[in-house]
């Protein structure tokens, strides 16, 4: 046997090139005449491998747990995030301010309308408007705790005001360009 020589053989990968068997971590078996390596070996031993056999009965018990703590704990997180979720999305919005304008188209009904008799009734307002209903009315005040006021209806050039007048019927929202 004899260390492999500088220069006769192909480089080792990463461009170094052990000189002695000290120094290198290969030996390698040259062929007679020709000096090229035919076989290598280490030159330090491997170290040996566990057997299969070796593996404590405890240890499949401590893999079984391990998933089970794991699968739990997964159902934990996924049930607080569900939580969160469903509790972020049905978290009360803060009421809209009475004293902004908001789209009350839905609580008008236009004078000609057939129901417009039974508005009263129903907690509808009345509109007489060349546009009814067809067009945004906006109104401060929510309805409710704040009466409706100051309300305007959009047309072609921006918004007209709607006064409210009381009749016979009721009160009626009428459209003053």
């Amino acid at each position: 046997m004899s260390v492999r020589p500088a220069g006769k053989c192909p480089a080792y990968p990463g461009g170094h090139q052990p000189d002695t068997a000290a120094g290198g971590v290969m030996e390698y078996l040259l062929a007679p005449g020709d000096r090229r390596p035919v076989k290598q070996r280490h030159t330090a031993p491997r170290p040996a491998r566990l057997a299969a056999a070796l593996r404590s009965p405890a240890r499949s018990t401590h893999i079984v747990r391990a998933a089970a703590v794991t699968r739990a704990l997964f159902t934990v997180v996924l049930i607080w995030a569900a939580t969160t979720a469903v509790a972020a999305g049905a978290s009360a919005q803060p009421a809209a301010d009475p004293h902004q304008f908001s789209d009350r188209t839905a609580e008008f009904i236009p004078l000609g309308a057939p129901n417009a008799l039974a508005a009263r009734d129903s907690g509808k307002q009345l509109v007489l408007s060349p546009h009814g209903t067809r067009r945004s009315i906006v109104c401060r005040g929510d309805g409710s705790t704040v009466p409706l006021y100051d309300c305007s209806q959009e047309d072609g050039l921006g918004w007209a005001p709607l006064h409210r007048n009381d009749t016979p019927v009721g009160e009626v929202w009428i459209y003053f360009p």
